[in-house]
């Protein structure tokens, strides 16, 4: 009897274990098959991702395309002044700038065609240049022709030069005026002297490394090394990172140094090893850094043919900023307000965003005409400022001619920003932006434009968004040109708007 019964309670016990190991096996294969389920949905977003991003390389290059395309478009063909033969002393010759009978005497004036570079161009404004489905492409493209160049730091003009140290400390010192982040005097003067450091070859050391050059060439420490990007100035020590990309507070736009500083906007053409003559315009990938030495020289005959131009010879109009895209940060700092008072840099502004009246031509489609849109007014030329009231109220001096001398009316570099935007849902609530960027430059000497690349395109970070000159009044007169609730939607989704970053019209629009 006490053999079955300790013989049933060993079976009891056996039982209890058998439940055990199926409720361990059955926990075991729960966690595998949720490993598993895992795994396959991280797969699977990796390969979305991987679409997505491969489709967005993809777009932003169909999208740079049609920039491209724009921009040769958009020439005149070399008539007017921004031709590198036109004026005297070269355009944007830095060492006689600022000299008498410099360039900008008749500087922006055309023999024909359209008027040089301005808000009339299609490019001016950010624009959809690529569409499908949940993707779409904007592009904003900026002139570095409507900056200050830093490659007057190094002119051999020991005046103009320090004229243009003064000009740029102002410029750091109005650029973001009543921000937390304002430069004081002495900080952009601090500011400007690493600059300068940078671009002096005697100044590089371990701190300061010199660039890796090519062959047996060996730098002497007297020489400028110009730099071939902006950002290079990080590596100074002295200039952050965040004063480079725009910046938003609240509701305001404070431009960063990539807005209002430039290296590219000197250029000249350097001879392949074949010979001279085969280089073109962007057969040189720091085109605005060193080629610019040698511009105060530059006055060889002037060809049809870019092959015919003298090498030495700078592209464009150089270091000259453009009347009719510079910001008004960059206008101000061009002299101080003793001799061109703040008021007259307001009227220049309001004067290009004025409406032109529309002068009625035999033949004319008044339809098409309407359909378009009004224009608004821009300088054809440098003298056009007599058009300006508050500037004809200036009496004649020198510091009007030093202030013409450095405009232009036209452009020729340009750097192409472009932002894919990718939908996830169709309400557009989860969305992700791919930026990118590069640098072309127009050498427009022939019959026919040509496009060559200074900096490739390439994938980037950091606010870039289209300032408008009087951003106070911008909610109170919009934009007349196009349909005023389509274009709000629009500049809704557009990464290259402030609206874009407004969660109020982000809210109402999207």
């Amino acid at each position: 009897m006490n053999r079955k019964n300790s013989s049933f309670r060993e079976n009891r016990k056996e039982k209890g274990i058998a439940l055990v190991l199926v409720l361990l096996i059955i926990t075991l294969l729960y966690i595998i098959v949720a490993e598993l389920v895992t795994t396959s949905e991280f797969d699977r977003m990796t390969a979305e991702n991987l679409s997505i991003e491969t489709m967005e390389g993809q777009a932003l290059k169909v999208g740079l395309a049609k920039v491209l395309d724009d921009l040769a478009g958009d020439s005149d063909g070399g008539s007017g002044e921004g031709s590198p033969g036109a004026g005297s002393g070269g355009a944007g010759a830095l060492g006689k700038l600022g000299g008498a009978g410099g360039a900008g005497s008749s500087g922006g004036e055309g023999a024909g065609g359209d008027p040089g570079d301005s808000s009339r161009d299609s490019w001016f404004k950010p624009y959809v240049v690529f569409e499908d489905d949940r993707l779409t492409v904007y592009a904003f493209v900026e002139d570095e022709n409507r900056k200050f160049n830093l490659l007057t730091l190094l002119s051999p003009d020991s005046e103009f030069r320090d004229r243009s140290r003064k000009r740029l400390i102002r410029l750091l010192d109005e650029l973001w005026e009543d921000a937390d982040f304002d430069l004081s005097r002495s900080e952009a003067e601090t500011w400007v002297e690493s600059m300068e450091q940078w671009m002096q070859g005697e100044s590089r050391n371990d701190n300061l490394p010199k660039p890796p050059l090519r062959g047996d060439y060996k730098l002497d420490k007297s020489e400028v090394l110009p730099p071939f990007s902006l950002h290079e100035l990080m590596l100074t020590g002295r200039i952050p990172k965040e004063a480079f990309p725009d910046r938003i507070v609240g509701r305001d736009l404070f431009p960063g140094l990539e807005s209002v500083l430039t290296v590219y906007s000197s250029l000249r053409r350097t001879p392949l090893s074949g010979g001279p003559g085969e280089g073109g315009a962007g057969s040189q990938a720091g085109g605005g850094a060193g080629d610019s030495r040698s511009q105060s020289g530059g006055n060889g005959k002037t060809g049809k043919g870019s092959e015919q131009e003298d090498p030495e010879k700078p592209l464009g109009p150089g270091v000259r900023i453009n009347l009719n895209t510079a910001p008004r940060a960059v206008l101000q700092a061009l002299a101080p307000t003793a001799e061109i008072p703040g008021s007259v840099i307001e009227s220049i502004l309001r004067y290009r965003n004025e409406i032109e009246e529309k002068k009625a031509k035999p033949g004319d489609d008044q339809e098409l005409e309407e359909d378009q849109g009004p224009k608004y007014k821009i300088f054809t030329s440098v003298q056009d400022l007599d058009q300006v009231e508050d500037w004809k109220l200036l009496p004649e001096n020198d510091a009007l001619d030093r202030f013409k001398a450095l405009l232009t009316t036209s452009s020729n570099v340009f750097t192409i920003h472009l932002a894919a935007v990718y939908k996830r849902d169709e309400d557009g609530k989860a969305f992700q932006i791919a930026r990118a960027r590069c640098v072309w430059v127009r050498d427009d000497q022939g019959e026919k434009a040509k496009m060559f690349p200074i900096i490739p395109l390439h994938r980037v970070q950091g606010l870039r968004i289209f300032q408008v000159d009087f951003p106070e009044e911008q909610e109170e007169n919009p934009d007349v040109t196009e349909d005023e609730e389509f274009a709000a939607e629009q500049n809704a989704w557009n990464p290259f708007r402030l609206d874009f970053y407004d969660p109020k019209k982000r809210n109402e629009f999207r």
